[in-house]
């Protein structure tokens, strides 16, 4: 699932490697792209917890990955521990960020594995809070 905001900030960042990756895999119909990716209720309440916190600028550029997986299957699969650590925290008060399962291939690779291998997608490993 890319949104478009997603889709951007990989052509932004992505090794030339990856870009190939992806033009696989839009080519054979596996990327699903999603259109309209908001979640303003959600990002109300993420802002009202962390509203005058300049950390709300780190998580703010990687809300579209949380409301992107809130739209689809409920998965982040990303490296950055920075904005996961900050979801984490703001999960504590805002209850659909606890649904979310935030995987990093970097640090947790056998996470990964599993969660591919997983049938029973209700277990949640990996969540926020």
């Amino acid at each position: 699932m890319l949104s478009t905001e997603s889709f951007r900030e990989w052509n932004d960042h992505a090794s030339k490697l990856a870009r190939l990756w992806l033009a696989r895999m839009v080519s054979s119909r596996r990327v699903v792209h999603l259109d309209d990716c908001s979640c303003p209720a959600v990002l109300r309440k993420c802002t009202r917890v962390e509203a005058t916190s300049p950390q709300m600028t780190v998580w703010g550029k990687d809300f579209h990955l949380v409301c992107a997986a809130l739209m689809t299957d409920e998965v982040v699969v990303s490296m950055d521990e920075t904005s996961r650590g900050l979801f984490s925290a703001i999960a504590g008060e805002v209850k659909e960020l606890r649904r979310i399962e935030w995987i990093n291939p970097e640090i947790n690779p056998d996470g990964l594995q599993e969660w591919i291998g997983r049938k029973n997608r209700q277990k949640r490993v990996h969540t926020l809070v």
